[in-house]
């Protein structure tokens, strides 16, 4: 299914798609403005579909970063673009991680880029290199103290699962190696006891 034929099929199921049309290879976003941006790379069928919840300037935005990643070199203007998305997801991540918002599934719609940089497809890219220089650089700022906001967690993001998995993985992720060793210790001693009770009577 080309991206034309996906538009016209799902428009009616993701809402964002409504604005969209693609004419000779170029993505159009028609609201009061209209948007274009050369769209040769990226395949909507593709697509995690969590994307299509986003709103029309988002999901444009998104797809645009996307598309960045196929350039050999970035000219200015977008590197400002770039620079200025990767920092909005950050605060936004943060403000999540740190309870002070729940629209899980918009940043998570977000992040799809941020993931992206790492695929190793991609991390000699300039515009991987770019993010990835932008969230070390935030990561720094927070282990130095001089940035508010939760660290992120970026050192699997090739994780393969359901939602609910990776959700499981993060918290591991969180808990440490120290609560995990305790966890795993009173679970083996537990099971010693029970053994050696019951060899003994």
């Amino acid at each position: 299914m080309n991206n034309e034929e996906f538009i016209n099929y799902y428009k009616n199921t993701y809402t964002s798609l409504k604005y969209f049309t693609i004419k000779d290879n170029r993505l159009i976003l028609s609201l009061d403005t209209t948007y274009i941006i050369p769209f040769n790379h990226i395949y909507f069928s593709q697509l995690n579909s969590l994307i299509f919840a986003l709103d029309p300037i988002e999901l444009f935005q998104t797809l645009y970063l996307l598309e960045l990643f196929y350039k050999q070199d970035l000219n200015t203007q977008e590197i400002n673009f770039i620079t200025s998305y990767v920092n909005k997801y950050i605060r936004l991540n943060d403000s999540l991680l740190s309870n002070e918002r729940n629209d899980n599934t918009r940043i998570n719609a977000l992040s799809i880029p941020i993931y992206t940089s790492y695929n190793e497809e991609y991390q000699n890219t300039a515009c991987s290199m770019l993010i990835q220089n932008i969230l070390n650089n935030h990561q720094e700022e927070l282990e130095k103290g001089s940035s508010k906001g939760t660290k992120l967690v970026l050192s699997n993001p090739h994780f393969k699962g359901t939602m609910e998995e990776e959700e499981d993985y993060k918290y591991l992720e969180k808990a440490g190696y120290t609560v995990i060793f305790l966890i795993t210790s009173a679970v083996i001693a537990t099971a010693l006891y029970i053994a050696f009770f019951m060899a003994s009577h």
